[in-house]
Formats: C-alpha cells, structure tokens, sequence
C-alpha cells in the first residue's frame, strides 16, 4: 500500500458494494497515532558509590554512619533519609566483599561468582581487585562462559545519553580498559560506552575528585554518571573502621554531598530532573573488610533520592512483595526472596532513567525494586503477580472512563503513571510502554493487540467485533474484549485502533500493514459490522 493511500482500511481494494456497506456502518474513521515509546521518568541519573560506608551499629569506641547523622555531623547523608527512601541493611555480593568485584556488580546487575542453582552465565566472574594490567578488561578476565559483560554504560550509551565515569582509585581504569572505542561492543552509537573518564584523588580523599564532577556535570550534565569516593575505605584501611579519622572521612563524604545538593537545587536543568542512588561495595572492621561473611563487611547502606522518589520511607517497606529484610543473615542469590543488594542498584538506575536492564543480568532484573509505592519500569504491575498482562490494564480501567479522566487521590496515584494528577489514555499509553520493557520488548505493545501476545490478527479483530457494543449497553468492557481507550464502550475508535495497528506477522520492527492484511481487514470488517447492523435491526 503507498503512504497516504488510506486512512486505516485500504479503501481502493474494497469495491463499490463494499465502499457503500462501510459508508453505512462507519461514518467516521479517524487517523490514530502511533504509540509514544517509554517516558524517562528521570533526564539525570548519579550512582554514586561510597567505598568503604559502614552504617553500624556502633562497637567500643567505633562509631558509624547512623550515629553520626543522628548527632548532626553528617547533614547531608540525613537530608537523603528524610528526603529519600532508604534502608540501611543491604546486601554485598553473597561471595565477596572486595571492591572492584562489588563494583562490577553495581554496574553489571550480576552476582560475582556462579550462584549454586543458577547457570554459568549468570555471574560476572571479576575477581582480581589489586592488580590491573594493560590490556585487562571485565570480558577477558571474568566468566570465561560470556563473550561480553554488558554494563549500564552500554545500555545508558547505546539509547544515545550520555555518560560518565568519575572514580578516585586509579584500579577502576579496568571499567575503561572494558568500554573504550576498541573493547566496547559495536553499535550504531559507537564503541566507547564512557563520554568522559576522570580517575583523581589526593592523599587518600576525593575532594578534587568531586570538584571536577561538579564543575563537569554543571557544564555537560551527564545523563548517567558512576561517581566514586574512596576516602572512608582508605581511612578504614589506616586508621581502622569507626575510629576518629574515619569519621572524619565520612562526614568529609557528607560535604561532598553537600555540592552535589547544591548543584541539582540550583541548576533549573538539573533540579526535578534527577536522581542519585548511593550504596557501597563493603563496610569493615578493624583494618579490613575481607572476610564475605561478617556482618561488618556485608551490611551496607542504600539511599536513593530526587525525582520520583518516596520521602522518608524504609525501601524495604516499599519492596514488601519481591524484597525481604534480612535482619542480620547473609542470604544467598537462591533464597525466594531476596535481600536488596548493591548489585540492584545498575539496573534501578536504568530504570529510573527509563531503559531496559541489563541483558543476561539477574540482580533487579525485571527492575522491580520500588522505590516510589511502585516499581519503576515495573509499576504496570497492579495485582503485584510478578507480571504485566491484560488483568493488570482491567485494573487501570476500573478507576473510570480514561477518556473522561479520573482525577488523582491517595487510593488510586498508583495508576497515574505518568504523575500528571489524572488517570487517562496516556496512562494507558505509558502502561503499554512499560510493560513491554518489563517482558523484553524493545517497542510498546499496540492497540489492537488484544491478547498481548505481539500481533494484531484475525484472532483481536474476533475478540472486538463479537463484543462490538458502541453505546456501552454492557459495562465494564475488557481489554481483551477490544476496549482499547478504556471508555467502557467497544466501538468504531476501537476499531480503528486495531485497524491501524493490523500485523498479521507480529509487529515490533515495523507497523506497515502489508497490502493482503488491509485487504483481509477489509473484507472482515465489511461482515462484521454488516452482521453488528442486522442484529441492531433484529433486535
């Protein structure tokens, strides 16, 4: 069919007896547009890690993060509790409380070594945590079973945002080793996954670390950023955990903090527009944290704050469904129900920023952890069932007529989904774009597709036209009835959703409608609505 040579049905293959029936039976056909993609709920995402952050509780004459937030020497580490949702009992990798192994898994959403239920190709395999050679990446050093270690780097470049690595211990020149132009992965977007790398720090602190960032950021505003501070572990390391240089340390960290508020509440491109997620990849006691399991090395924080973000809430108490508090156990990555660890955070942050995970991750990977009443990327989940199927759309109609709108209330903000303070179409709209992200899809799932299964064939065009009820004689119509704009009536807009959306052969890559489907849904619709017609008249 040539562009422009229809509205939704090819008019020119029907002929004149058929032109006269659809005249009769469809008075009106308007043009539908083509589904948006997913909204980024966030523009700007910092995953800031602070190496070395124990949070408690306090031993001897050690004291730790809590304390000192709740003694007013750690003002900006509060500000993220009282502003954010927060815990600060999460997990490290089960297996190893290293720094660049926990790190790897921050950015790649897997386990560092094989879980014992789960296959060889779930972990990442990074180990080495010392020594870095020329030449080392995370695809040559780590599990020998995957050809390449895909990061949020890769996921963050390829969408075509930009991003950005700020570390302050130079062994992080392995994540720049594994994504530069030649070890990154092709793609139309180029090789190098990191627009900028900056690796400084001075006397075991990263103050000029942070004052490049800040500087950066306010000039480039990065849309993804790994930011790292190094000064509590390396006071850690010296001084030992708790001591007095090593709180020293952390409320040092705190005023980092400070110029990264500052930044986001001044900057009117930044502000309401961004989210950091801060975590770490151990704690320690003593001198050390090399010991997997004591509590001291694997009990770590997880803020997360800004844009779309809960206030004041425990993140456990928001993840009730998929996460549960491990109090002071170790869990292991085959318990049903898991703690939530630092690996969560890489694909928390492309969810926050809209993006699918990470392939082949198994850490967050249905970005499930909710960190607003409801998981971003994931919030198409109404009936909390670990899917996003039709019952869920039926639940979102439930509120009312989508069409006339449902204003917002603390029983139903849930379903807004797109934070606008009415439930309507473009809820509906957003549901069908985070679903299929939520099930792999790399395009929303269309109107017209009633079962959800990514095609638009005869099976949908039987599903509306047996339940063609255009005055809303029936309440409460279904999507997989054909209810396609949740107005609680099956009729000829419906129709033209399914109509222009039409694919035989599934759709995805393309949503032409080859010239054998118009004719087809021409001739159905012809009988269709002729028989709709002779019923009206019978009855």
């Amino acid at each position: 069919m040539a562009a422009g040579s229809s509205l939704i049905v090819d008019w020119n293959s029907c002929n004149l007896l058929s032109r006269a029936v659809l005249v009769i039976t469809i008075p009106v056909i308007a043009a539908v547009t083509p589904q948006s993609s997913f909204a980024a709920p966030v523009e700007y995402v910092i995953h800031l890690s602070v190496d070395g952050l124990r949070t408690g509780p306090d031993e001897d004459d050690e004291v730790f993060l809590q304390t000192l937030i709740d003694s007013g020497m750690a003002p900006n580490f509060a500000r993220l509790q009282t502003e954010g949702a927060w815990t600060n009992n999460v997990r490290t990798d089960f297996s190893n409380t290293y720094t660049l192994p926990n790190h790897t898994s921050m950015i790649t959403s897997r386990p560092v070594d094989q879980p014992t239920a789960q296959a060889n190709t779930v972990h990442h395999g990074f180990t080495e945590n010392f020594v870095i050679e020329p030449g080392d990446t995370l695809h040559n050093k780590g599990n020998t079973n995957l050809d390449y270690v895909v990061s949020t780097f890769d996921i963050v470049h390829d969408s075509g945002l930009s991003t950005a690595l700020y570390a302050s211990k130079s062994k992080f020149v392995i994540y720049e080793q594994s994504y530069n132009g030649i070890t990154g992965a092709p793609h139309d977007n180029g090789r190098d996954k990191i627009d900028s790398y900056v690796n400084i720090s001075l006397n075991g602190k990263a103050s000029n670390l942070n004052e490049q960032f800040i500087h950066d950021m306010a000039n480039n505003r990065f849309n993804y950023t790994f930011l790292h501070y190094r000064d509590p572990d390396a006071f850690g390391h010296y001084y030992g955990w708790g001591s007095s240089p090593w709180q020293e340390a952390v409320t040092g960290v705190d005023s980092y903090l400070g110029d990264l508020f500052n930044l986001i509440d001044n900057d009117p491109i930044l502000k309401d527009k961004t989210t950091i997620i801060l975590t770490s990849d151990h704690g320690g006691k003593w001198k050390t944290h090399t010991y997997p399991d004591w509590s001291s090395s694997y009990t770590i924080p997880f803020y997360v704050w800004g844009s779309n973000v809960a206030q004041g809430v425990d993140l456990y108490s928001l993840n009730t469904a998929t996460r549960l508090d491990p109090g002071s156990d170790r869990p292991d990555y085959d318990a049903p129900l898991q703690p939530i660890r630092n690996g969560d955070s890489g694909n928390l942050a492309l969810a926050l920023l809209g993006l699918a995970p990470i392939p082949g991750s198994s850490i967050n990977a249905t970005q499930d952890l909710v960190v607003q009443g409801w998981a971003l990327g994931y919030s198409c989940d109404f009936d909390a069932d670990g899917l996003c199927g039709v019952r869920d759309i039926n639940i979102l109609y439930q509120q009312g007529s989508l069409t006339a709108g449902v204003v917002t209330s603390s029983s139903n903000e849930a379903f807004d989904l797109i934070d606008d303070n009415i439930i309507n179409m473009a809820d509906l709209t957003e549901w069908l774009s985070q679903a299929s992200i939520k099930h792999g899809h790399s395009s929303a799932y269309l109107r017209g597709d009633t079962e959800l299964d990514r095609d638009v064939d005869i099976t949908d065009f039987k599903n509306l036209t047996s339940n063609f009820d255009p005055h809303g004689a029936t309440e409460n119509h279904s999507w997989l009835e054909g209810n396609f704009d949740g107005d609680n009536d099956i009729d000829i807009t419906d129709f033209n959703f399914l109509a222009s959306n039409f694919a035989l052969d599934g759709y995805g890559a393309s949503n032409a409608i080859p010239e054998p489907s118009s004719f087809i849904l021409c001739v159905f619709g012809i009988l269709a609505f002729s028989r709709f017609v002779s019923r009206r008249e019978v009855g």
